[in-house]
């Protein structure tokens, strides 16, 4: 079941969308964020935790989706 879906920018100014979605009634969640460079390649991240578990590392997640870089 999808819970959410929200574009977000990273620290660099790139746009991407961040998907959150249970699994068995939320026994799982899944976030997922997705970024298309140029729209050429495409690049995705992904946190797969318990549902319980998930709202302790929601600062984790949100830092290293918020810190992802493309190298020039």
């Amino acid at each position: 079941e999808l819970v959410s879906r929200e574009q977000v920018t990273t620290g660099q100014g790139l746009t991407g969308e961040v998907l959150t979605i249970d699994v068995l009634g939320g026994i799982i969640r899944v976030t997922r964020f997705i970024y298309v460079h140029e729209n050429r390649v495409a690049f995705n991240a992904s946190y797969i935790t318990q549902g319980d578990m998930y709202e302790e590392l929601i600062p984790l997640i949100n830092y290293s989706y918020g810190t992802f870089q493309v190298a020039k």
